[in-house]
């Protein structure tokens, strides 16, 4: 491959003051003992081999293009006009965002009263749900103080299905000409301060279903209802706080009808069915071309990380593996979304490969924890060439991160990467490229 001179030496810069720091850092530690197994190779607790192993694990696409698949608000539009209600309590904000650019934003009244806003059928969103769909939005549940409301169904704030989300209990309401009506009430320990994702199940024969998932698409707690007053009507988004002195923010991002189980990751973020494209439990990399030398597949065993299953994928040194259309169980698509995760150190960088023709025709994204960066880059004959870079985050050492690739049929590309644990997104980026459109996949490690 032929780099740009000026984009390695910048690199090489970055990577230098990064490294010096972290041995000024070391200076005043005092040194562990004894010693720690990394993939294949033992390394001294003091001294990291930057070209140690890179782990990577379950690759999962979905096909967006699924008409299973709706957008309902993505907040993208940076307006509430659609909302009608206490739209002055309402805004959109780049912060936090689970997805693209924007996300809502509900502020609760001052004295922790609740605020929502509500777009009723016909109003200007994608669509609205009706009972016979799944559907999920993500949200935030700020902290133990703050309560997040989602509203369906009905004709208006006074008429409607609410579902309540605190730190410690999942609720479900029905209102009726402003009454409330107890559907479900279900205690559990919610986490706060990061994205969950909650998917109703709303039966067409009547009643519905909610599940709250973590991002890691562990389950946090469950309910349902029986109740079929409404079958069909609008949406809506609210905040409230307990205490007469606290007013709290609810945040909500990236609702549409999904397929599957609704977990995070079963559709890979974007709705629509999904397909496992490599998890790596067959243990082999038989089915890829390229440095298979370098690469292996390792079990949970002696230290080797595993994020899915028995068995991820160990890259090696400097060292890529590709394979093109047609071999694995699904291949890259514009107008899909998938999900890749990998595991690096300090000073190591990840990169997987998607739309490969071969070794040198591929769209590369790439998690660099030597640099402090993510980066989208294509690469044709050999010539890489960056689409869009953020160098400005942190990329968190010896932890599991999903990077979920959302490739428009437009060619836009957006790369999040967030904490499988936590749920944290460590950062996102977007570009625009046509160079291709579709292809196998790859793993690369620098």
């Amino acid at each position: 491959m032929v780099r740009d001179p000026a984009e390695d030496a910048a690199r090489i810069v970055s990577s230098v003051k990064r490294r010096v720091q972290r041995l000024e850092e070391a200076r005043f530690a005092a040194p562990p003992s004894g010693s720690f197994s990394s993939g294949n190779t033992i390394l001294s607790p003091v001294t990291r081999i930057p070209d140690r192993a890179e782990a990577s694990d379950s690759i999962t696409v979905t096909e967006k293009t699924s008409p299973a698949s709706q957008y309902i608000e993505d907040w993208e539009d940076n307006d509430i006009a659609e909302y009608s209600g206490d739209t002055g309590s309402a805004a959109v904000v780049a912060n936090p965002v689970y997805q693209q650019t924007y996300a809502g934003e509900l502020t609760s009244g001052p004295n922790g009263g609740q605020q929502a806003i509500y777009s009723a059928d016909g109003d200007g969103l994608p669509y609205y749900p009706v009972a016979g769909d799944q559907w999920g939005t993500e949200l935030w549940v700020n902290n133990s103080n703050a309560i997040n409301y989602v509203l369906f169904g009905g004709t208006d704030l006074s008429n409607h299905y609410e579902v309540r989300i605190t730190d410690s209990a999942l609720q479900a309401r029905e209102v009726s000409g402003g009454t409330k009506t107890l559907l479900i009430d279900q205690s559990a320990g919610i986490p706060t301060g990061q994205w969950l994702r909650l998917v109703v199940s709303w039966l067409s024969g009547g009643g519905f279903d909610l599940e709250l998932y973590r991002q890691d698409g562990t389950s946090v707690v469950s309910g349902s209802t029986t109740n079929d007053t409404f079958s069909e009507g609008g949406i809506g988004w609210g905040a409230g706080a307990f205490g007469l002195s606290n007013q709290e923010r609810a945040f909500f991002d990236f609702a549409r009808t999904v397929s599957g189980s609704g977990a995070p990751g079963s559709d890979g973020g974007g709705g629509g069915s999904s397909k496992v494209i490599d998890d790596h439990e067959d243990g082999s990399v038989s089915e890829y071309n390229g440095d298979t030398s370098s690469a292996s597949v390792v079990p949970d065993l002696g230290g080797n990380p595993v994020q899915h299953g028995d068995y991820a994928l160990q890259l090696t040194g400097a060292s890529q593996i590709q394979i093109g259309a047609g071999v694995l169980n699904a291949d890259a698509a514009a107008g899909e979304a998938f999900d890749w995760h990998c595991y690096v150190s300090s000073g190591e960088v990840a990169r997987h490969l998607f739309a490969v023709k071969d070794q040198n025709n591929h769209y590369i994204s790439e998690v660099n924890n030597s640099g402090e960066a993510l980066r989208l880059l294509v690469e044709a004959s050999g010539t890489e060439v960056t689409i869009v870079e953020d160098t400005t985050i942190v990329i968190p050492d010896d932890e599991w991160l999903r990077c979920n690739i959302d490739w428009q049929s437009d060619g836009s590309i957006t790369m999040t990467v967030t904490e499988v644990d936590s749920g944290t997104q460590v950062g996102q980026i977007s570009g625009s490229d046509t160079t291709y459109s579709a292809g196998g996949h790859g793993w690369e490690s620098l």
